[in-house]
């Protein structure tokens, strides 16, 4: 039973880490906007202080606690962010590989506003 139960716990860590992956994977794929910077989770905060009503003391410990998590996840993403920076680099040139010289010059073109967006974040 305890193996049992222990197999489970690690399917599920590897489950969250994969999709974890994915998904950072895909907000640096998808440019722009994808991912949340500074003034995203600002608006985040705002939201929820605003849509739960938030008494200056929950929000500061609101504010807090998002924060933490922002960290944390940074935290966790730092050990495999060459391996997800490698994908996304073969993913683009996959892409590449597809288009015709407009299309590519068009991509580029993406692909500098993503990262200007990335530099400001």
């Amino acid at each position: 039973m305890r193996r049992s139960k222990t197999l489970a716990l690690v399917f599920l860590v590897g489950t969250l880490l994969v999709g974890g992956a994915a998904g950072f994977t895909l907000t640096q794929l998808l440019g722009p906007g994808a991912c949340h910077g500074r003034a995203e989770r600002q608006e985040l905060h705002d939201y929820l202080a605003q849509a739960l009503a938030l008494t200056p003391a929950q929000r500061a410990s609101v504010d807090s606690i998002l924060d933490k998590r922002h960290r944390d996840m940074l935290a966790a993403s730092a050990p495999v962010r060459p391996r997800l920076d490698s994908i996304r680099l073969a993913a683009r040139a996959e892409i590449f590989k597809l288009l015709d010289p407009e299309q590519s010059r068009r991509f580029r073109q993406i692909i500098a506003e993503s990262q200007q967006q990335q530099e400001k974040k």
